[in-house]
């Protein structure tokens, strides 16, 4: 079978969020500049290398809401200003994380041939900012508040899958699009590098990728101009309707 083959079976895309169609670093990064709260003399990759320490260093809270607890991890390694209302800012920040320059106008295509699911280790709160910036192309949502465990536990793709079936939609046609293999893909990635991996659905012995593409445009604009079904639009068959 051809990847195009394999490609044209899948009826519902499901996307990681941040970090794969919302820029959160870069979202970040202009809020700590912008406030003032981060020192002129402290790099970018500074500070991204202390906020991925604070929030891979357990007793962490659901994330956006734990960027206040590790901006203080931030005043105390990067010199932030110590301020309660900068930290609570740093939080609130994320409803104004931009999208990346490719997410909308692929989004918008593939939402014409496929069914789009987003899923996110983000609170509903956050993941609701995210669709409205991303031009809110989903027909079904999943946030952290909805599944109540996080990437890559099992059990939150076994809920995506349980929620999705529900539309007659089984594990072969749901193909998932992340950046993150160790969050989305059952293998692992590091550094600033934006790059997509496409697999299906991840269960406990979820198989290999398909492929890996880079830039996540490619991805997009290949599933995009697939030889792929189209669907009916958005209606109350919608899993997430009440």
């Amino acid at each position: 079978m051809t990847s195009r083959d394999r490609l044209s079976q899948f009826k519902v895309l499901t996307f990681d969020v941040v970090g794969t169609l919302i820029d959160f670093e870069g979202g970040m990064l202009a809020y700590l500049r912008q406030s003032g709260a981060a020192p002129a003399h402290v790099s970018d990759e500074a500070i991204l290398d202390a906020y991925r320490g604070s929030r891979t260093a357990g007793k962490t809270l659901r994330y956006p809401d734990d960027l206040e607890r590790c901006y203080f991890d931030l005043v105390r390694d990067c010199g932030l200003k110590d301020d309660k209302a900068l930290a609570r800012g740093f939080r609130d920040s994320a409803e104004a994380w931009p999208a990346f320059p490719d997410s909308v106008s692929a989004l918008k295509r593939l939402g014409s041939r496929y069914r789009l699911v987003a899923m996110t280790n983000a609170q509903r709160w956050a993941l609701d900012h995210f669709a409205r910036t991303l031009g809110n192309p989903f027909w079904d949502s999943i946030s952290v508040d909805e599944a109540l465990c996080e990437k890559p536990d099992p059990n939150f793709f076994g809920f995506a899958r349980g929620r999705i079936s529900r539309s007659g939609i089984v594990r072969d046609e749901i193909l998932h699009v992340a950046q993150s293999q160790y969050h989305d893909t059952a293998g692992s990635s590091a550094g600033r590098a934006r790059k997509a991996s496409a697999a299906p659905l991840p269960c406990r012995n979820s198989p290999s990728p398909i492929s890996i593409f880079r830039p996540l445009r490619v991805l997009l604009t290949r599933l995009a101009y697939d030889n792929a079904p189209s669907h009916p639009s958005r209606t109350s068959e919608n899993p997430g309707a009440d």
